[in-house]
């Protein structure tokens, strides 16, 4: 049966939450209140959160807002205390007041030097499964600078516009513990990497060196958790965050 174009009365749903670090949720909601005129959904809600996986996701929740419940996360047994049932629809408009940015207002630390420059990774993994005969990207990084290489599909890697010819890289992971990075030198990266981790090309074996060192320093561990105090994320930081730390000198 073709449903393109039908639109329903009602919309009942409780989504599955998150594939790895993707949130799915969100996604769900959205299309929710496309295909719906009204949509009730059991999902975590953090409308105080200023993280930017959430940012877009929480104007939407407000601006399309009729009503949501008390907290039910006690009638579920998958981890989060913070479920509530959504109702809401496109028809609704709220009015929704434009949040500061919090972390604009944080002075930059050490303002005269220049900023580190990260770059993401946009290779789709997940909790895709290993593939024996697929292409290895670099996948996480662990505890003790443990950089793990994982192999998946390659169409996954070929769709990837995420590499370097940089002579050294030194690979982040986007889960800092107590703001410490695990951090990795990689000579001669002929790898792409996926969204857990991030990378800053260096020209030099010293230069690697130095930028690893900074990052695992208590000055840099202090600033990070500034900064994932104001996002009200205690688990990863974005690359609009990231960006703000400064070179070692």
């Amino acid at each position: 049966m073709n449903l393109s174009g039908v639109r329903f009365d009602e919309c009942l749903m409780n989504p599955p939450y998150t594939k790895g670090a993707k949130l799915l949720y969100t996604y769900f909601f959205k299309k929710g209140l496309e295909v719906a005129e009204n949509v009730t959904c059991v999902m975590p809600v953090d409308l105080e959160s200023g993280h930017d996986k959430l940012k877009f996701h929480n104007q939407r929740v407000q601006r399309h807002l009729i009503n949501m419940s008390e907290n039910v996360s006690h009638h579920f047994n998958v981890g989060y205390d913070n479920l509530y049932h959504v109702t809401a629809s496109e028809s609704v408009s709220n009015p929704v007041e434009e949040r500061e940015d919090k972390l604009s207002l944080l002075p930059l630390l050490f303002p005269e030097r220049r900023r580190l420059i990260f770059r993401a990774g946009n290779t789709q993994c997940g909790e895709t499964e290993e593939d024996i005969n697929g292409t290895e990207v670099y996948y996480k990084l662990l505890q003790n600078d443990n950089l793990v290489k994982k192999r998946i599909p390659s169409y996954k890697t070929e769709q990837s516009k995420t590499w370097t010819t940089s002579p050294y890289s030194v690979f982040v992971n986007v889960t800092p513990s107590r703001g410490k990075f695990n951090c990795a030198i990689v000579r001669g990266c002929d790898l792409t990497w996926t969204r857990k981790v991030f990378m800053i090309e260096c020209d030099t074996k010293e230069q690697a060196k130095k930028t690893k060192d900074w990052l695992q320093s208590e000055i840099i561990a202090k600033e990070v958790i500034k900064m994932m105090k104001l996002k009200n994320d205690t688990y990863s930081v974005s690359l609009e965050m990231v960006n703000r730390l400064p070179y070692h000198e």
